[in-house]
């Protein structure tokens, strides 16, 4: 009986987990990084702030687990009302997790290359692989 009393303040918890985290994220770590239409100032900026990076690709991970999380309590919740469809959702969440922490194997990419970049004086192909993991 407790547990079903906890659950949407757990369900709250997860969404503003999730939620927090992909700002803190996407605002605060990376988007100070990026210099709009300059991939060598960007690939500079992430080279010389690796930890900042790094931390925005470990706060994506905490989203992702956020999602789990949110997805595995909301289908607790919705299996009561209706089983096909809490399943299908939990699915849903699961594939968005799997697909946010994907993305983020080329933000790693990106890093690496930004640093062998400014080591190797912004050569032509590396420019170009960097705007490629960018892009991706």
């Amino acid at each position: 009986m407790n547990s079903n009393m906890n659950t949407p303040k757990l369900l709250g918890a997860a969404f503003l987990l999730q939620a927090i985290a992909s700002l803190i994220s996407g605002l605060f770590l990376l988007q100070p990084l990026i210099v709009s239409g300059n991939i060598i100032d960007s690939m500079t900026n992430i080279a010389n702030n690796a930890l900042q990076m790094r931390a925005s690709i470990v706060v994506e991970m905490i989203t992702a687990i956020g999602i789990v999380i949110l997805g595995v309590l909301l289908y607790l919740t919705l299996k009561k009302q209706n089983m096909k469809i809490a399943l299908v959702a939990l699915g849903l969440y699961l594939i968005e997790a799997a697909l946010l922490a994907t993305s983020r194997i080329p933000a790693f990419s990106l890093l690496r290359i930004s640093q062998e970049s400014v080591i190797a004086g912004h050569p032509a192909y590396l420019q170009t692989l960097g705007n490629l993991f960018y892009e991706s």
